[in-house]
């Protein structure tokens, strides 16, 4: 599975946009994750990506790409138990 994030749900995105303005340019953010491990009914990222970029007529000039992948998880079970005391809860 792969989720790609629009540009424009990135956090103070219009100052992104001003920014590439100013330099009579237009951000091309390219944000991803993919899921390729699967246990026990929950996805895990495997790969995160980024880019930033800003196009300036037909010419694209990468500013910064990152690429982390995500590998060697580690799983392991975490249990909890509740006591309730039904006097308790009748006095709230």
């Amino acid at each position: 599975m792969r989720v790609e994030f629009l540009q424009q749900s990135i956090f103070n995105f219009d100052i992104i946009e001003a920014n590439a303005k100013g330099h009579n340019a237009k951000p091309a953010i390219s944000f991803l994750i993919e899921y390729d491990y699967y246990k026990n009914g929950l996805r895990f990222p495997s790969k995160l990506y980024s880019e930033e970029a800003y196009r300036k007529g037909t010419t694209l000039k990468i500013e910064s790409s990152m690429i982390v992948t995500l590998t060697d998880y580690i799983y392991y079970n975490v249990e909890s138990k509740f006591d309730i005391d039904e006097n308790e809860s009748e006095k709230k």
